[in-house]
């Protein structure tokens, strides 16, 4: 064949070449080329048998094959078992219109289908705004005709250019210049940076409308602020409106100022007084109105009404309180707004256009007076009274650099609901004299300037690089990551100077007076008064930057390892979004949670999963809302069930500080006795009496938390006895119906807290008068108790639970309590008579206790015989003072037992087996194990007697041999669960045959028979 393609060369192999796929081809059918069509058939070669047209993959097999038709459906139809069809999924259904969809399901009833939906386009809106956003903003710089995403023309005073896609708008936030030589927010120059911090306030204004409505008359769009590469998005649904729908406010700069409806203006007045604003007269017209001029409500063409641009809701700040050495006031009071916790704080109702030419009222300047009056409230009490807080907390090592993140967001989200803006984060950094949280608050500050440093230099990097990617970025996070690690005379000469272009200059001009008379040493590395990896931790999780999770495990745990651009994997996009979302999420998340915690077999493990979800989305939304009561009580409930199933006590106490000092400070005091709220934190008192108590000799805090326990208990269950429905079971061990032992020692530790608070609240009531509120309340709880598992006295405690007490304790489910364990305790006689009167009990479990009243315990079993006629589970561990005397004369009781367990007793032998085993034909189940005194013989006996058996365990019986074996192929066919794992007198043939005649088992459990390694060697 030529090697060539064979042109011009006819040969037997080419002969047969047919392109056209019909007939043989000649020389002169060239024409007829076709290189898509098939050629080759069975029958085109010659000499070739084809008789049997057999497949040559098939031999004689006669199975079945798949035809390429059959294959092609298979990749074309989806259906598989098990899963749900895409197209029946309401989340695979295109969304033509945002809002219409969003609106509807508003209206819903209240319902837990309502909440799924609401987080689910919330989120899906959220994803695709941050998709479109970072494509409009990578191509910035393109040329319009090839942009992917078209920029329209909508007008507007303040912003850049505005893009539409998928109903979604889109704007740049960048700062405009309103007219020749004047920008709306850097005067007289242009402020991007302001600009951005301006639409911070459209959502917060967003949040606090959209709380207080509460899905009512007025309506509001859905929004989103993206960050990408240094720039900023701000997305919206599209609403049903345009200039001629407006109704309340302005929309062309106060020209023309509405107020048509009445309606609207009743609303905003509702609203108004709940936020504190003052209604003033604005515009040109001189129209009153509640709120900034620039608001606009308008009646959309679907009847709604919709309110959009909040970012002027709250009044501005008077920026020549702080600033005192500026004579004029500036274009900052459009982006230095008041907090809304100061703003409801203040004793007249403020003008949300205080400064600006928007008011027209006669009495603008009490408008304005009222504001000043605020702004000095804010730095002359405010700031002072969080100073005189933190400086007298006690000094606390808050390592590790991971748990520091936790304690700074708390810290600065206490700030927040005290009315104190991020900007004053510094002035709290530099004035504080308590070292751990000036380090804390300072690391803060620095990551804020490195924020802002970042987001400048990005925005310079896409402008000089007009293109999306992501390298240059990468090498500036690099860059940065060295500045803060490296000690090289560089890094630390820009951390120590205060020249122009080092550190401390820049976070002076971003944050004024965050630095103290110390940290301004010219001499002194910034870096010794912060946490560098905190820096880090926080920049991260501002700016979205991904590390490699081996490299970042890495930096956390060394002390020299500098992050380089190897370890970044992305640079991402920041999105931020309405409250609502979150608050939604995290809600259904907690009510998963607390489903779960109802479940009788919870797992903590699991609980534990869940509910560190729900904190995590719900800490989101108190940071934008840090004072609105629903989120906060939701968000305290997350810490209140994470401290129950925290096994460490030092961390659930912080947990429970931290929820407790947040009802304090982030709660309206008018709403801090509300039952709901009151009735949680009682409970977070009581867990951390129980710590203090049992973890700890800190017995005054004890009582402390006890007394504050009580009281709020008492003003809490007074209002609403059922306040505590949804949180004791994480308390106490309440259950419907009894559960088998737990073994897991993570379980069984989740049990002893429960146990352990249980003990602390009998106590509680014990200690409070006949006459309280609280015993009705309490009572229908403990009577939701039928199972107290791992009951244990620790050492710390024995001073308050004696012999007495636990009298008292148990009276409380004398006729109730169907199942009890106790371990580590040391009872007597009192206590023993106390046991067995706990008539309708049905299991008992004791391990490791101590009887010195009568160390055989012969006489404390009688009384449980005697007077617990119902019990049909006993379990003996641990105990070496338990022996074959202890048995005596009670062998004909066990006559009433259906499960038996007897562990770890090296004084009980072969003896007692034998004269129990005439009285044991009841059992369903046996555990004999841990211990070598129990032989063939014996254990012989009992397979002979106990033919009930389904469960059996003698694991770690090291005097067994295959004797038994043959007892448990004659005598327990009925077998269904069989351990024998570390019982080496067993042979492999032995277990071989009873794994084959005990045709029941479902669970077997064999010893192991392992090899010895042998190796050949080779020559």
């Amino acid at each position: 064949m030529d090697p060539y393609g064979g042109y011009g060369i006819s040969t037997p192999e080419n002969e047969f070449y047919n392109p056209s796929g019909s007939e043989k081809s000649t020389a002169s059918s060239s024409s007829s080329y076709n290189p898509n069509a098939i050629v080759y058939s069975s029958s085109s070669i010659e000499g070739e048998d084809h008789d049997s047209g057999k497949n040559i993959y098939s031999l004689d097999h006669d199975g079945h094959f798949v035809s390429a038709a059959e294959q092609e459906n298979s990749w074309s139809d989806l259906f598989v078992c098990g899963l749900k069809n895409i197209e029946d999924s309401d989340l695979t259904k295109e969304i033509a219109h945002w809002n219409e969809m969003y609106q509807q399901i508003l209206d819903m009833e209240e319902s837990e289908e309502k909440s799924k939906k609401l987080a689910t386009i919330a989120n899906d809106f959220v994803y695709c705004a941050d998709t479109f956003g970072k494509i409009i903003i990578s191509e910035l710089y393109l040329p319009v005709d090839k942009k992917t995403i078209k920029p329209v023309d909508i007008g507007g005073v303040a912003g850049g250019l505005k893009f539409k896609i998928q109903d979604i708008m889109f704007k740049f936030v960048i700062d405009t210049e309103i007219r020749e030589g004047v920008w709306m927010y850097g005067d007289d120059k242009r402020a991007d940076g302001f600009a951005q911090k301006s639409a911070n306030h459209e959502i917060k204004g967003l949040n606090h409308f959209m709380e207080i409505s509460n899905c009512g008359l007025i309506r509001f769009p859905l929004m989103a602020i993206i960050d990408y590469r240094g720039y900023r998005l701000l997305a919206i649904s599209q609403l049903p409106i345009d200039k001629t729908t407006i109704v309340y406010g302005s929309c062309d700069a106060g020209k023309t100022v509405h107020n048509s409806d009445p309606l609207i203006n009743k609303e905003m007045e509702r609203v108004a007084k709940i936020l504190n604003l003052r209604g003033h007269t604005v515009g040109l017209t001189q129209t009153f109105v509640y709120g900034p001029g620039d608001i606009e409500v308008h009646k959309g063409y679907d009847g709604r009404y919709y309110m959009i641009d909040f970012a002027r809701i709250f009044p501005p700040e008077y920026p020549l309180v702080f600033q005192n050495q500026k004579e004029t006031i500036g274009r900052e009071i459009f982006y230095q707004m008041l907090r809304p916790e100061l703003v409801k704080k203040s004793k007249e109702p403020l003008s949300s256009d205080a400064f600006s030419g928007w008011q027209t009222s006669l009495f603008e300047e009490g408008l304005n007076r009222d504001v000043v009056v605020a702004t000095k409230k804010l730095h002359t009490e405010l700031i002072n009274y969080a100073l005189q807080v933190i400086n007298a907390k006690p000094e606390i090592d808050f390592s590790p650099s991971t748990h520091k993140v936790y304690e700074t967001c708390e810290i600065i989200l206490i700030l927040r609901s005290m009315g104190i803006n991020y900007r004053y984060l510094g002035v709290i950094a530099s004035q504080s004299k308590n070292k751990s949280i000036k380090e804390l608050v300072l690391s803060d500050v620095v990551a804020r300037v490195w924020k802002r440093i970042i987001r400048s230099k990005l925005r310079r990097i896409m402008d000089i690089t007009r293109r999306p990617s992501e390298e240059p970025y990468k090498e500036l996070i690099a860059d940065v990551c060295e500045q803060l690690l490296k000690q090289d005379p560089d890094q630390v000469e820009f951390w120590s100077s205060m020249e122009r272009g080092s550190f401390k200059y820049i976070a002076l001009q971003v944050f004024p007076r965050c630095l103290s008379e110390s940290d301004m040493n010219p001499k002194y590395d910034l870096r010794q008064s912060v946490d560098v990896k905190l820096i880090i931790l926080r920049l991260s999780k501002m700016m979205n930057i991904k590390f490699y999770n081996s490299s970042f495990r890495q930096f956390l745990s060394l002390d020299d390892y500098i992050l380089g651009i190897q370890d970044i994997e992305v640079v991402g996009s920041t999105v931020k979004y309405p409250y609502l979302i979150d608050f939604t999420q995290g809600s259904q998340l907690l009510k998963h949670t607390k489903e779960i915690t109802k479940s009788q077999n919870s797992n903590p493990l699991e609980v534990e999963r869940w509910v560190t979800n729900s904190k995590i989305v719900l800490h989101e939304a108190v940071r934008q809302m840090p004072a609105v009561y629903s989120v906060i009580l939701n968000f305290i409930a997350t810490f209140h069930v994470k401290a129950s199933v925290t096994s460490d006590p030092l961390k659930a106490t912080r947990l429970l500080i931290i929820a407790v000092t947040m009802h304090g400070w982030n709660v309206e005091p008018k709403l801090q006795n509300k039952a709901s709220i009151l009735g949680l934190v009682a409970l977070c008192h009581l867990h951390l009496a129980t710590i203090y108590l049992f973890h700890s000799n800190l017995y005054e805090d004890f009582q402390n938390e006890l007394n504050t326990c009580r009281t709020q208990l008492e003003i809490a269950l007074k209002e609403d006895p059922n306040c505590l429905d949804d949180y004791i079971n994480h308390t106490i061990p309440m259950s419907s119906t009894l559960v088998a032992s737990v073994l897991d020692k993570q379980q069984e530790s989740y049990q002893k807290r429960k146990v352990h608070q249980l003990l602390t609240l009998v106590y509680l009531l014990v200690n409070t008068d006949k006459e309280s509120i609280i015993h009705k309340p309490m009572d229908k709880y403990l009577n939701q108790i039928i199972q107290i598992d791992n009951f244990e006295i620790l050492p710390h405690a024995e001073a308050f639970f004696n012999c007495k007490f636990l009298q008292k304790f148990f009276l409380h489910f004398r006729n109730r309590l169907r199942a009890l364990s106790i371990r580590k305790t040391t009872i007597t006689q009192m206590t023993t008579d106390t046991f067995s009167d706990l008539s309708q009990l049905v299991s008992l479990g004791i391990s490791e206790i101590v009887f010195p009243d009568d160390p055989t315990f012969n006489s404390f079993f009688l009384n449980i015989f005697h007077n617990c006629k119902q019990l049909k589970n006993l379990t003996i561990i641990s105990n070496k003072f338990i022996s074959d005397v202890t048995f005596e004369g009670l062998h004909k009781y066990f006559q009433q037992l259906t499960c038996l367990e007897l562990s770890k007793l090296p004084m009980v032998t072969d003896e007692t087996l034998l004269k129990l085993a005439p009285h044991l034909s009841n059992l369903s189940s046996l555990t004999l194990t841990n211990t070598k005194e129990f032989t063939d013989n014996a254990v012989g006996v009992l397979l002979k007697t106990c033919r009930l058996l389904l469960k059996l365990n003698l694991d770690n019986l090291s005097s067994l041999t295959d004797k038994v074996g043959e007892y448990l192929v004659e005598y327990q066919t009925s077998l269904e669960k069989l351990v024998l794992t570390n019982c080496p007198g067993f042979t492999k043939e032995t277990i071989d045959k009873i794994a084959i005649n005990l045709t029941n088992l479902k669970h077997f459990d064999r010893p192991s028979f392992k090899q010895p390694h042998t190796y050949k060697i080779c020559m």
